[in-house]
């Protein structure tokens, strides 16, 4: 399954439509877009930015809780978030690292492979343990990672935003 993971993301129809066109299996949303209904095939959860029309939309069966390769609720070994596990350096904002220490905790008990996580306004990589953390980056920026379930990589990935 090849999936492409977002957050953090505005209305921006040329960055959706792009978007939209790759050919991907699934489109997970970590939290803070605006438009998820823009995207085919997507799935996701919520950030705290997120306003009633978000919830709405994830209420009509597209909230991502878990399936087969992943899951936000720890069931998989590759969970997405909307934040970061604290201490992995993944989650920036304003320069300043945030996180979730319940989070970490979870991760270095249950060791799974990644986490991709929103709420970062970097792309970033880093481990934890045994574990690789993923921030695919805000697409209002227009960064974006890919993951492929059956060869378990992943990529950061951006485009061109005028």
């Amino acid at each position: 399954m090849k999936v492409v993971m977002v957050s953090s993301g505005w209305c921006e129809l040329s960055v959706m439509r792009t978007l939209s066109k790759l050919e991907v299996d699934l489109f997970v949303g970590l939290g803070d877009l605006e438009c998820p209904n823009l995207l085919p095939r997507f799935l996701g959860i919520l950030g705290e930015k997120d306003g009633v029309f978000v919830k709405h939309f994830l209420d009509q069966g597209r909230y991502l809780i878990s399936n087969r390769e992943l899951s936000s609720d720890f069931s998989t070994d590759v969970w997405i978030s909307h934040l970061a596990p604290r201490g992995s350096s993944t989650g920036l904002i304003a320069g300043l690292e945030v996180g979730d220490s319940k989070l970490t905790e979870k991760a270095l008990m249950l060791r799974p492979k990644l986490i991709f996580h929103g709420h970062s306004e970097v792309q970033a990589v880093n481990t934890l343990g045994e574990t690789t953390v993923v921030s695919p980056g805000p697409l209002s920026r227009g960064l974006f990672a890919l993951y492929d379930s059956s060869s378990r990589e992943f990529w950061l990935s951006s485009l061109a935003i005028r």
